[in-house]
């Protein structure tokens, strides 16, 4: 994914979409309650970890954040999100370790 990224903004001098349209995007759902899917960043708690951790969800977003759609996905996704949970949780524990 990183060679994507580099690609993109050797190419065009950055992304279209980045953090802004993402905000954008959140901040219409919320504003129009259009409860629609969306992946946001929210504290979950996975077995494999001894705390919360936030990490992006799917998740129906309107003027309240709806339910996660973790159920929903397929083995491999769900894995696909415990291993970027993990990253996060042991990069914290790197972080609070080296202070």
């Amino acid at each position: 994914m990183k060679s994507v990224s580099k690609f993109v903004i050797d190419n065009i001098g950055g992304t279209e979409y980045g953090p802004a349209v993402s905000f954008r995007y959140i901040t219409r759902a919320i504003v129009r309650n259009t409860n629609e899917v969306l992946s946001v960043a929210v504290p979950v708690k996975f077995d494999e970890l001894p705390e919360p951790v936030f990490v992006g969800m799917p998740l129906m977003l309107g003027k309240t954040i709806g339910d996660s759609l973790y159920n929903v996905l397929s083995r491999e996704e769900q894995a696909g999100l415990v291993a970027a949970a993990r990253a996060i949780y042991e990069t914290y524990q790197t972080a609070i370790n080296a202070s």
